[in-house]
């Protein structure tokens, strides 16, 4: 419920501010964990953290395309924890073979799949 909430308060026109986003990514940091690579998260939450995140990084490239302030700055840094949150909690719940976890959003695309060494060899991307 906490990442539907940091979902839409990010992409709403209403409360986009350096400030909003920043207590954003505080709430995502402090309350949520998102950049403590040790929590493992849900897949259905994996999926909100990645809209978030795309709400964030689409709110830092139209208002701080030069990576100038605090917050696009601390952002940088966070994108790659917060991507790497996503991923490690969504191999640690998949089994070799399994579908894989594809999440879209309009700045990036993840796709996760676990497989064995042998299967590695034989899958084409």
């Amino acid at each position: 419920m906490m990442y539907e909430a940091l979902d839409s308060s990010s992409k709403s026109v209403k409360f986009n501010n350096f400030d909003s986003q920043q207590l954003t990514r505080d709430i995502l940091d402090e309350e949520l964990k998102a950049s403590d690579e040790n929590v493992l998260i849900s897949p259905e939450n994996s999926r909100k953290l990645s809209n978030v995140l795309d709400n964030m990084l689409s709110y830092s490239a139209e208002e701080d395309c030069e990576i100038s302030n605090e917050f696009s700055i601390s952002l940088k840094e966070r994108t790659q924890k917060y991507l790497q949150k996503i991923s490690n909690s969504n191999l640690a719940q998949q089994s070799p073979n399994e579908d894989p976890f594809i999440q879209t959003t309009e700045l990036f695309d993840v796709l996760l799949i676990k497989v064995t060494p042998t299967e590695l060899s034989e899958k084409t991307l």
